[in-house]
């Protein structure tokens, strides 16, 4: 099934959920997932004051991406290897650092690399 996702390359707007103000991403059918209530834990967090986070069983990530939204310095990890990478992923894009991507560049590179050997 597919879902809708946001072009990263694209300098269009992008939609936010209502109160919140977190970007949408692709949604899953993990068993446990918190998207539904985002915006209820985003009225706790709000009421708590911290600078920090650890969200040790990530999953899907939408927690460390709600609190990362809030402005907390937040880090991810999950017992699943995958989730945990893509957690660390969203954790760690900018919008600078999607605006270095330059993927044709990245692909002629990695040709050049493969060619070489």
């Amino acid at each position: 099934m597919l879902t809708e996702t946001i072009d990263l390359f694209s300098t269009s707007e992008i939609r936010e959920t209502r109160a919140v103000g977190l970007p949408e991403f692709p949604t899953t059918r993990y068993q446990g997932s918190k998207r539904k209530i985002v915006e209820p834990l985003a009225a706790a967090f709000r009421e708590i004051e911290f600078d920090t986070a650890l969200d040790l069983f990530s999953g899907t990530a939408t927690v460390s991406l709600l609190l990362r939204q809030l402005g907390k310095r937040t880090d991810a990890n999950d017992y699943l290897q995958f989730n945990r990478t893509v957690a660390q992923l969203l954790l760690s894009v900018t919008e600078s650092s999607i605006r270095a991507i330059k993927p044709m560049a990245d692909l002629r590179d990695l040709l050049n690399t493969v060619r070489a050997d």
